[in-house]
């Protein structure tokens, strides 16, 4: 079946493919985080590591189950499923039986969800006190571009309540947009452990370089000294 163009679906639309490109870029994070902690010996530092891909594996089944609820919503809204109730003999709503799925309610869960998700994310790179330093990303530009998209859904699930009259729910964005934020500034603003491989790719290099304007001004500094000594 062709997949729907998100732009049809409006911010739903967007959340969703905002959503599925988080969960795409964590693999690489998780590979390197399983890879790194077969090779470990410390069980203190095998433990650190099994809890972090551990909760990015838990993270990668909130977003799945977030784009459930959101397809949930879009189908409802799609044909014209909101909430409609049975009718007695006299044509009045009849509350016995089962309404019918309201989108309304399938989007606050979906809600829910995404920032449950950006706490989770956070915690999995929560520095321990005996092994502060593994609380970095392996692959830091496949992670960051997840953060970046979460926070994306963030943002157009936020407008997508507030539109809807649901603003004192829109709120509660407001709390995962600034995990999200701190999350991106401290991953991407301190080094980098280099994966099982040794190093890192040109790419990720650059995603590195780009995600940070610090680094990206250093390295330009860097870059134009050595031409000038060249």
């Amino acid at each position: 079946m062709p997949a729907a163009d998100p732009d049809d679906l409006g911010r739903l639309g967007h959340a969703a493919q905002a959503l599925l490109n988080a969960h795409r870029h964590l693999g690489a994070e998780h590979q390197a985080l399983v890879e790194e902690d077969k090779q470990a010996t410390a069980k203190e530092r095998q433990g650190t590591l099994g809890r972090m891909h551990g909760q990015l594996r838990e993270t990668a089944a909130l977003i799945v189950h977030s784009l459930d609820k959101l397809a949930t919503t879009a189908g409802l809204l799609r044909l014209g499923i909101d909430g409609q109730t049975a009718q007695d003999g006299d044509g009045r709503d009849y509350t016995p039986l089962p309404a019918a799925g309201s989108p309304e309610q399938m989007l606050l869960e979906a809600c829910h969800t995404v920032v449950y998700t950006a706490r989770h994310l956070a915690e999995a790179f929560e520095p321990t006190r005996k092994y502060p330093a593994l609380a970095v990303p392996r692959c830091p530009g496949p992670t960051g571009t997840a953060i970046a998209c979460l926070r994306q859904a963030v943002e157009a699930l936020a407008g997508e309540l507030a539109e809807r009259g649901l603003a004192e729910e829109s709120n509660q964005f407001t709390a995962a947009t600034g995990i999200l934020e701190e999350l991106q500034a401290r991953l991407l603003g301190t080094p980098v452990v280099p994966g099982p491989a040794g190093e890192l790719s040109p790419e990720q290099v650059a995603a590195a370089i780009l995600a940070n304007p610090q680094i990206a001004a250093a390295a330009e500094k860097a870059l134009r000294s050595a031409a000038t000594a060249g």
